[in-house]
């Protein structure tokens, strides 16, 4: 099997997936994770919007020389993931994990307005200070997710153009009890793709820590490896 990138979700840094790169590592595969740019301690850079996480992730891939490996995404992970593939191609299989297709306004509105900087610190606090923890400028960050949102709201970058290019071997997992994501749209998107197939993983809810960590690598492992999930 070959190299795996690990791609973390919105608000996410690199080490939120240390644990399934530990259980990766243990069944021989090279797990390298990546930290999008204004996550964690990694510096903002130009355009934070898909489009520009996405070249991030490219230049990553290319610096590393790691055109051929496969690739796996939770939630914002998982929509880079499959952008990337479409529009500047991927050599490997791509695994997505609670990643989260239809973007309504409604949508967009409820998940935006989940990102006020002063609300979270008002309502939140421990969330608020585990923020300050992960990133070096939380508020920054969290103003630029949403803006993010809201581009995906408006531009719908992975639509029927974009999924019917994306020619690689795709699963889409989701989580039986996960709130934010509905089988329908993961099972639209999947009908969407050539070479598609869909994982419903139970019991695990949309966020990362509800799932079983070894089934989740035993799932990669497998996928990767050639035994198709359907």
């Amino acid at each position: 099997m070959r190299t795996i990138i690990l791609l973390h979700g919105a608000l996410g840094f690199g080490s939120d997936l240390s644990i399934l790169s530990h259980e990766l590592t243990k069944r021989g595969v090279d797990s390298r994770s990546f930290t999008f740019p204004g996550h964690g301690w990694e510096p903002f850079c130009g355009n934070t919007g898909i489009a520009g996480l996405s070249d991030a992730l490219g230049r990553f891939i290319s610096d590393s020389g790691l055109q051929k490996a496969h690739l796996f995404g939770y939630s914002m992970g998982g929509y880079i993931a499959l952008y990337h593939a479409a529009t500047r191609g991927t050599g490997g299989n791509i695994i997505t994990l609670g990643t989260k297709f239809s973007w309504t306004k409604e949508t967009v509105l409820k998940e935006t307005q989940a990102l006020n900087p002063a609300v979270i610190e008002a309502k939140m606090p421990a969330f608020a200070a585990t923020l300050r923890e992960k990133h070096a400028d939380p508020e920054k960050l969290l103003t630029g997710t949403a803006g993010m949102m809201e581009e995906i709201g408006k531009v719908q970058f992975l639509n029927s153009k974009t999924f019917s290019a994306i020619l690689n071997p795709v699963l889409v997992c989701r989580g039986d009890s996960d709130r934010m994501v509905t089988l329908e749209e993961s099972l639209h998107a999947v009908k969407a793709m050539p070479n598609a197939s869909f994982h419903e993983i139970a019991p695990a809810r949309h966020q990362l820590e509800s799932v079983d960590v070894q089934m989740l690598a035993n799932t990669i492992y497998n996928f990767c490896s050639g035994e198709r999930n359907t």
